[in-house]
């Protein structure tokens, strides 16, 4: 999923000045936060963004310990406080969560006790039919979405839902020379 998604969907649509904050969604995933900020240095922006990929996106691995956690909502709990910094700062950046998973909430999951800032974009993608409507009503019932935040992309729909996302986060188009470059890294 990681290898055909994250370039096709996130990566190709990264802008200079961007900011990604890559979580593992295991049991803990404020554990080990990398901020990567997308600086178009002398490099360019396609050879910087093929190197974010190799070293912080292609070395994630799935877990494998069938008795290990999803925290889902510690992700969604770091992302809705970094949103209300932003808004605290007065900053007009746009804030959008993308969750590459298969839906499953295992373990214990971190509850969110808070409202979401206006404007922030919650993106599921990859989920598996049977854990849609569950998934669902825990982003609504108990991490307080609405349903103008929430998007939930089936695994089986990715690939027709990626225009519509561009569409929805104002670009509309990836960045084609930005798409050859990641596959010729991956």
């Amino acid at each position: 999923m990681r290898d055909r998604m994250v370039p096709t969907i996130l990566l190709s649509r990264l802008r200079s000045r961007d900011v990604l904050h890559i979580l593992r969604i295991d049991s803990d995933p404020q554990d080990d936060v990398k901020v990567v900020p997308v600086s178009l240095r002398q490099i360019g922006l396609a050879e910087e963004i093929a190197t974010l990929y190799t070293q912080h996106i292609q070395p994630i691995e799935q877990t494998k310990c069938h008795a290990c956690t999803n925290d889902i909502g510690g992700a969604l709990a770091y992302a809705n406080r970094i949103a209300k910094k932003l808004q605290a700062n007065g900053s007009a950046s746009q804030v959008i969560v993308m969750a590459f998973s298969d839906g499953k909430l295992e373990g214990p999951q971190t509850k969110l006790r808070s409202e979401w800032p206006e404007g922030v974009q919650v993106w599921f993608w990859g989920i598996e039919h049977e854990h849609e409507a569950a998934l669902k009503k825990w982003c609504t019932q108990q991490m307080q979405l609405s349903d103008d935040q929430l998007n939930v992309v089936l695994f089986s729909d990715w690939e027709t839902d990626a225009p519509l996302f561009g569409q929805k986060i104002g670009r509309r188009f990836p960045d084609e020379q930005l798409m050859q470059r990641l596959q010729t890294a991956g």
